[in-house]
């Protein structure tokens, strides 16, 4: 069975949203799988590229360059996560992936397609 990890305060540092720029800066305290590529632990920067109301193309980088484009399907925010910015991991018990960001000034967040 998997597990799912919410991260807020405890295992991300969320650092900085911009909303008009559609960006937040995120901290992933460990390795985690965004689409087919993995990211370290790290800080990163999430920038929505493109959407067209159903999901967006999100790119994630870390100050070198452009480390993992994925593309993310809308989906709607229930009320204990609509007031807050969020990144959802999801375990196998071997490795993370980033399932869900959710971002705290919208009534929506996005499911990071596998």
């Amino acid at each position: 069975m998997k597990n799912v990890l919410a991260l807020g305060v405890c295992f991300c540092s969320l650092l900085g949203v911009a909303a008009a720029q559609n960006l937040i800066t995120v901290k992933l305290p460990n390795a985690a799988m965004v689409g087919s590529t993995t990211l370290p632990a790290g800080e990163y920067t999430v920038r929505e590229l493109a959407g067209n109301g159903n999901g967006a193309v999100l790119q994630f980088t870390d100050g070198k360059g452009d480390l993992a484009t994925v593309y993310a399907q809308e989906v709607v925010t229930d009320s204990h996560t609509s007031d807050k910015t969020e990144v959802v991991l999801k375990s196998d018990g071997e490795r993370f992936q980033v399932d869900k960001i959710f971002l705290g000034d919208r009534d929506y967040g996005f499911q990071v397609a596998k």
